[in-house]
């Protein structure tokens, strides 16, 4: 045992109570257990004397942890108050619920979000490049019969409906123009001429 050594250890203090005048209402093993009510006494010294007596008669008896009377505190009433308006065991139940099916639909939102991207990221790597050329015909205001189109290299077509394309509106109208009507048409012309 000589080359024993010592070894100091520092106290932890506290500076404020870690107890509560009565414990709140709280789970245990899934039941709740309702908040206790302290004993109240009119005044401090009646309390104080309580506490001694159930000491001094628990260990002259002999009862099973009446020591730890010893230790017992008597705290003003508005402590407990103070304690009393803490949140219930099912409150708190209920907000840790609350908190962690917030977090779950913010994780899914997230992978939502993350996911879109992915497919719009997807749609756009299929689409082919974009142009700013329409390969549509469109009419041409105030002619009648003309269409237009931007082709891909950004020329500009014309043509009469169903006529040959054309480099200019000049050759679609002469070609609108110097076209011959069709059957159909000219019948539909006599026809409407004979019924007026």
């Amino acid at each position: 045992m000589d080359a024993a050594e010592l070894e100091t250890v520092r106290k932890t203090v506290y500076n404020s109570a870690s107890w509560r005048a009565a414990k709140p209402e709280r789970v245990k093993g899934g039941k709740l257990i309702p908040a206790q009510t302290p004993t109240i006494f009119p005044t401090e010294k009646d309390a104080q004397q309580t506490l001694e007596r159930f000491h001094r008669l628990g260990t002259e008896a002999g009862v099973p942890m009446a020591g730890h009377l010893a230790y017992g505190v008597v705290a003003p009433m508005d402590e407990w108050e103070s304690t009393n308006g803490q949140p219930t065991a099912d409150r708190e139940r209920e907000q840790v619920q609350a908190e962690v099916e917030v977090e779950t639909l913010e994780v899914r939102a997230r992978e939502a979000a993350e996911a879109l991207e992915r497919a719009k990221e997807r749609v756009s790597a299929s689409r082919p490049a974009a142009t700013t050329s329409s390969s549509d015909w469109i009419g041409v205001p105030g002619e009648k019969g003309i269409q237009t189109r931007t082709r891909a290299d950004g020329s500009v077509v014309y043509r009469h409906r169903g006529g040959e394309t054309v480099d200019s509106l000049a050759e679609a109208t002469r070609d609108r123009d110097g076209q011959q009507p069709s059957r159909e048409a000219i019948e539909a012309l006599v026809a409407r001429a004979e019924a007026s």
